[in-house]
């Protein structure tokens, strides 16, 4: 377990608060079977590779040693795992709501980044220099010290460049993240409903890959456990409307079939979920009772619930935003 993960040289990466080495301990001590430690270390993880919604240089770096153990059913607080690998991949998945994940945007703002990342680690400031030895007694402190050459290079940077770069830095961190997704439609199955849910949730991000995660969020859909069904019927959603060449598909029937009949389903978050994914693909031309079931969420004061992720399971707020897919303004 995490073999490799003093092969990574995170000294030579940087996250929020300066060089990165204080990260492989952190993700290490999310196998402590101390709650506490491991509180400690996922809050310190939320801190600097993913720090107030930014991704840095490190972020991708740790996203193979995170997968690694979410991957084994040993490992404590895989649902937490989960959602801080979901978190890294697309930032506040509220913000994305109710459209899903930009991906075409945001592979056109990071192209270049890479170059930029490249020019930056090779940065060096002259003025700087003539003050290297003064430096070397505190190259070992983790901060955005002078000696980071990737700090000085960001001050150098034009807004937009700088976009660009932490852009890029997002963009590592969501195709880290997507070669964990063969996963997580495994982990769709999971004996523990917590971990189906967040593997339902991550799924509903990468919709190139709807071809594969539609089967198996369909099968989750018939869940037997409310939250689980709700996130992937949610989740279809969001993956996006079926292409024109695949409308006459067995999928495309499937998908229909599944969400129809989950808009009669007798348990209340699960209608809201499919009236969601509804309201989603189908817009205007969606069936009435998806409208009636959205506005009856509205004036609900029992409509929060924790177990479902997408808007911090903000069940009221997301029926707003999604009747306005309708063409429907929510009641005041």
């Amino acid at each position: 377990m995490l073999a490799s993960l003093d092969t990574i040289d995170w000294a030579d990466l940087t996250h929020a608060y300066g060089r990165a080495k204080d990260v492989p301990d952190q993700i290490r001590a999310l196998r402590s079977p101390d709650p506490g430690i491991r509180d400690k270390a996922l809050h310190s993880l939320y801190g600097n590779i993913f720090h107030q919604g930014t991704r840095f240089e490190a972020s991708a770096h740790a996203v193979p040693f995170l997968l690694e153990l979410v991957a084994d059913p040993e490992t404590p607080d895989r649902p937490a795992v989960l959602h801080l690998l979901t978190q890294l991949a697309i930032g506040y998945g509220e913000q994305l709501l109710p459209s899903g994940y930009p991906l075409d945007d945001h592979r056109a703002v990071a192209a270049g980044g890479d170059l930029l990342l490249a020019a930056g680690k090779q940065f060096t400031d002259v003025e700087d220099e003539d003050d290297e030895d003064e430096d070397e007694e505190d190259e070992d402190e983790d901060d955005w010290g002078e000696d980071v050459a990737l700090f000085q290079y960001l001050q150098t940077l034009e807004s937009a460049e700088e976009e660009r770069l932490f852009a890029y830095f997002a963009l590592m961190a969501y195709d880290a993240v997507g070669a964990g997704l063969p996963m997580f439609r495994d982990l769709l199955a999971d004996a523990d409903a917590p971990v189906r849910a967040a593997a339902a949730y991550a799924l509903a991000w990468y919709p190139e890959e709807r071809a594969a995660s539609l089967p198996p969020l369909l099968r989750a859909a018939a869940d037997e456990h409310p939250a689980v069904a709700t996130t992937a019927l949610v989740a279809i959603g969001l993956l996006g409307v079926t292409p024109p060449q695949e409308t006459a598909s067995d999928l495309a029937s499937e998908t229909a079939t599944v969400l129809d009949a989950a808009l009669d389903d007798p348990r209340d978050v699960v209608r809201w979920g499919a009236a969601i994914a509804q309201a989603r693909l189908r817009g205007p031309e969606a069936d009435a009772r998806v409208a009636e079931e959205l506005r009856g969420w509205i004036g609900r004061d029992d409509a929060a619930h924790e177990e479902i992720a997408f808007n911090h399971g903000d069940l009221r707020g997301y029926a707003e935003l999604a009747l306005r897919e309708l063409g429907d303004e929510p009641p005041a």
